[in-house]
């Protein structure tokens, strides 16, 4: 059942087609996870609601009016709702106390250090590190092993994202944001041409025109064109 309406949410936060947000498929989401919260209120079902309470709450920034894609790091976080984070983490507190910590609510632990942060130079890096190295442990698959690469190269650690997301191309070859890591990563080594070429398949590789958008932008002010060519 948990899974069943995370899927849902991720549905709407990650939409694909024209809309990047479908904020009316989130609110559905989030209204029954409330209900099963009081129907059965277990630490990850209370976690799960954190979680999806977090993420919504950063919704409103995550696009422009003309529906451009904004990145975590450059929101307007004046445009959160940040009452809506507070009520997560009080949730969040509420889940960790049952002391042991499942796979929703250690993700809505992440999730809470980004929402809170006052500045995107706030987050806590190193310690959303040690949390997706828990979550690993607990939940392990080749999408939160990506996330954990790209905590590392915030952290820092680029020998270790580097290892990382070399041991994932194989497997992520039709997933666009590992394509964006990639990038990322290029250009934190200075190496532009790498990081276009990763932007490049990212494109090829999407199901969504704002993300196609997104990476074509990210490639222009690099001072590539979207054929690769500079």
């Amino acid at each position: 059942m948990q899974q069943a309406l995370y899927l849902i949410f991720n549905e709407g936060y990650y939409s694909a087609g024209d809309q990047l947000v479908d904020r009316e498929l989130c609110r559905q989401a989030i209204v029954l996870v409330r209900s099963l919260c009081r129907s059965f209120p277990s630490p990850e079902s209370i976690g799960l609601l954190s979680l999806m309470l977090f993420q919504d709450a950063r919704a409103p920034a995550r696009v422009t009016e003309l529906g451009e894609i904004v990145t975590l790091d450059e929101q307007d976080r004046s445009l959160w709702k940040h009452q809506q984070s507070q009520e997560a983490d009080v949730l969040l507190q509420k889940a960790l106390r049952s002391g042991i910590a499942g796979s929703y609510q250690l993700q809505a632990a992440i999730a809470g250090l980004h929402s809170l942060a006052e500045q995107a130079a706030d987050t806590d890096w190193p310690q959303i590190v040690g949390l997706y190295q828990r979550l690993l442990q607990v939940q392990w698959s080749s999408v939160i092993e990506l996330n954990y690469s790209v905590a590392l190269m915030m952290a820092g650690d680029l020998p270790g994202a580097s290892k990382i997301i070399a041991s994932l191309e194989g497997e992520l070859q039709a997933y666009s944001p590992f394509f964006a890591a990639q990038a990322r990563l290029f250009e934190l080594l200075d190496d532009p041409t790498a990081a276009a070429l990763a932007l490049e398949k990212a494109t090829a590789v999407s199901d969504s025109q704002p993300e196609r958008r997104h990476y074509r932008l990210r490639l222009s002010k690099m001072g590539y064109h979207s054929s690769g060519s500079h």
